[in-house]
């Protein structure tokens, strides 16, 4: 028999058995995780934040005029809606939320003028008096990097392009555009005051702009080479969208082509949104009959 010296106490069995939960407790764990569940579904359908945004812009301190899932028609998709259209002033923001969990948006600049090279130039459609009404080059505050390659990366979410919703958003402009003009004639008038339609995609999403040396790019690797890869607020998301149209029919080269179907949208993070709401401005730079037409 072996002693148990004096102070030592016996281990008592462990207990390995779960305690068993109670009808009630197991409903209510079940009740929770499908609600759970429920939520991250309503959270990925994007409406949350399109909502947010909403609100966002009605309070800011220039009280813009928001509708949300504007109807319009899709020429490629036929019927479809703008998640947000906000107005203040001349200014139309035509505005696609975009929810993405965990992710960075990747935009690709091949040249850079300074460290920053923030621009004011915006390709954005204008319509007023004594001007045909159409897409034009303008100076926009606020000024951002301007990129014309984005490359989606998420841990969680499919690759994919982001020239599709902005193809539509450009598109969902032409559309506004032709819907005012009807109202306009509806209401007595043969001409629509100045008007500035500003294409734009807000997100959740990290933005970063890449700077490299893209000259020094192994080709037989195609390996990116040293990058520089900063967070940016908003940044211009500029090219040919959709292919040229009849708009473009009369451009006598093939640049000026290119040129005439190419679209700017603004792609902002959506924490920096408000920030951009009480910034866009129209540049007294611009060209004095695009400032006329616009402001008178």
């Amino acid at each position: 028999m072996t002693k148990i010296e004096s102070g030592a106490q016996e281990e008592k069995p462990t207990d390995t058995k779960a305690k068993k939960l109670t009808a009630e407790e197991a409903k209510a764990m079940l009740d929770r995780q499908r609600e759970d569940k429920l939520k991250e579904s309503l959270s990925l359908s994007g409406f949350p934040l399109q909502i947010a945004l909403k609100f966002v812009a009605m309070r800011s301190p220039r009280g813009w005029l928001v509708r949300d899932e504007h109807p319009w028609i899709d020429p490629f998709s036929g019927p479809e809606f703008v998640d947000l259209v906000a107005e203040f002033r001349q200014y139309r923001l035509v505005i696609e939320a975009k929810r993405s969990k965990d992710s960075d948006w990747l935009f690709i600049r091949e040249s850079t003028d300074s460290d920053n090279d923030y621009r004011s130039s915006f390709k954005a459609r204008i319509a007023g008096r004594g001007i045909n009404s159409d897409w034009y080059n303008i100076q926009l505050l606020p000024s951002s990097p301007i990129a014309t390659f984005c490359v989606i990366r998420s841990s969680s979410e499919n690759k994919g392009l982001l020239e599709s919703t902005a193809a539509q958003v450009t598109r969902a402009i032409d559309a506004l555009w032709a819907q005012e003009v009807q109202v306009n004639l509806n209401a007595g008038s043969e001409e629509l005051s100045g008007r500035v339609y500003i294409p734009m995609i807000v997100t959740n999403a990290r933005l970063r702009v890449v700077d490299a040396d893209f000259h020094t790019v192994d080709l037989s690797l195609g390996d990116i080479p040293e990058a520089s890869i900063a967070e940016q607020k908003w940044v211009r998301f500029t090219k040919a969208f959709d292919a040229p149209s009849a708009s473009a029919g009369a451009a006598q080269s093939m640049k000026e082509l290119v040129d005439r179907t190419e679209r700017t949208v603004m792609v902002v993070q959506a924490k920096y949104f408000e920030e951009f709401l009480n910034s866009v401005e129209l540049m007294r730079r611009n060209n004095d009959e695009i400032l006329q037409a616009i402001l008178t």
